[in-house]
């Protein structure tokens, strides 16, 4: 699949799921530009695609080692780019909470570094998002003939469809038709 279908899918895909478990937040925009970047993220093993191309330092390397629909697009994969994800941001959360708060009393400064009950709210929000996009993207790519390998490191290939007519080839016309039925469920989502 090709980077719109995948961004679609992951913004719709956690949407829903955030919606079914009452997170009325949950249309935040950072919280859809976060889910967007979990949903094209698996794609960092190929040097030819978007997050590949912006991140060429860690795809080129994890392309020769692992070759492209393999780690990134396992379970591991996911829990790991998850768990990253996660320590990533609330270290970020705090450095900037920490840094925006400094007050100055008696000619030194004083750091207040705690986080609300929204702030942790939040937090959880994005890194669902995240989680929520990424494993979009895995869901989507196993509609490809290729499949991916979900239990990597075991070599097998998992596909939705075994029938070879049910299968997506990227950029052909089935996949335009998807992009255009999941973006407008993805509108609907926002209403």
């Amino acid at each position: 699949m090709k980077a719109p279908t995948h961004s679609v899918f992951g913004i719709f895909f956690a949407l829903m799921v955030l919606s079914l478990f009452g997170i009325t937040l949950s249309l935040h925009w950072s919280v859809l530009l976060i889910a967007l970047i979990g949903a094209i993220l698996p794609d960092i093993d190929n040097m030819k695609s978007r997050a590949g191309s912006v991140f060429l330092i860690i795809s080129k390397p994890l392309e020769r080692k692992f070759g492209h629909r393999t780690i990134t697009h396992s379970l591991l994969g996911w829990l790991l780019a998850t768990l990253l994800f996660a320590i990533f941001i609330v270290i970020i959360f705090l450095l900037v909470r920490c840094l925006l708060s400094a007050v100055t009393s008696q000619g030194k400064m004083l750091f207040d570094c705690r986080l609300t009950t929204a702030d942790c709210g939040l937090l959880l929000r994005w890194i669902a998002a995240f989680s929520l996009g990424y494993i979009s993207h895995l869901i989507l790519d196993m509609f490809k003939p290729r499949g991916v390998q979900l239990f990597w490191p075991d070599p097998t290939r998992d596909v939705i469809f075994k029938n070879a007519r049910f299968k997506l080839e990227s950029g052909s016309r089935a996949e335009i038709i998807i992009f255009i039925i999941l973006f407008f469920f993805m509108l609907l989502t926002f209403f």
